[in-house]
């Protein structure tokens, strides 16, 4: 966990070009993560699919509570009116398959535009059609339908409190301490130092056994095959595979 939230925080950095800004970025996500029932791996993937089509960091993350609000935390829902929303961004104007992906996650802009200015749906898709539907159209809709007397307005927050949206939290603080306990122990262990010498140790040992008597050489590889093939008797799945690989590689 501690390795995915470095991944974000570097993938950020390098879309928008500052440390800070990656950092200020990821602080007001995980508060917005513990305060929804959207999770922290949910609001930086979105973040970055925004930034991916040109929008920035700062404005990434002020439209992500924009999108949260209006798919009422739902993660699939959000995950996809995230992509038509970057996609529409990307275009600087709305598309009719933009269109659609929005209504199908649950907001249909062209809706609540009828609604502020009182213009007939028919005369609005027309627009589209035309390609006069901008962009900055799409984003005011969404702020409009979350602001105050809209009718998403403080779905998030409302949908945190269930019971599901509760457990997400619950589950977020979780995550939070295990990406601490993380990088305590990348400081710990100092891994960058450490791969080197794992290297050097199963290169060793798989000399060492390529120069044994052929019986004794078959007994030890034996015996790393039933460790391989037995998840107990191994620490983890990740290390079942790499073991296997390694047995396998200096057995022929």
């Amino acid at each position: 966990m501690a390795g995915q939230i470095e991944q974000a925080s570097i993938a950020i950095e390098v879309m928008s070009g500052s440390f800070g800004e990656a950092q200020r970025s990821l602080k007001s996500l995980q508060d917005y993560a513990d305060n929804s029932n959207l999770t922290f791996a949910d609001v930086t993937k979105a973040e970055q699919t925004l930034m991916n089509f040109g929008i920035s960091a700062k404005q990434a993350t002020e439209d992500i509570k924009l999108l949260g609000d209006v798919t009422g935390g739902n993660s699939e829902k959000f995950s996809r009116m995230s992509l038509a929303f970057a996609q529409s961004a990307a275009m600087g104007r709305l598309m009719g398959q933009d269109l659609l992906q929005m209504v199908n996650a649950g907001f249909n802009p062209l809706k609540q535009i009828s609604e502020s200015t009182g213009e007939s749906m028919a005369s609005l898709k027309k627009k589209m059609e035309d390609g006069l539907i901008s962009f900055d159209m799409v984003r005011q809709a969404f702020v409009d339908a979350t602001s105050e007397g809209g009718r998403f307005n403080g779905m998030v927050e409302r949908q945190s409190q269930t019971i599901s949206g509760l457990f997400s939290t619950m589950g977020d603080a979780v995550g939070r301490t295990m990406i601490e306990l993380g990088n305590s122990m990348v400081e710990a262990f100092n891994l960058k130092d450490l791969i080197p010498q794992v290297s050097a140790f199963f290169k060793s040992l798989a000399d060492t056994i390529a120069t044994m008597d052929p019986v004794l050489k078959k007994v030890v590889l034996g015996f790393g095959a039933i460790l391989t093939i037995a998840p107990p008797l191994t620490v983890a799945n990740g290390m079942n595979a790499s073991l296997t690989y390694w047995f396998i590689s200096i057995g022929y």
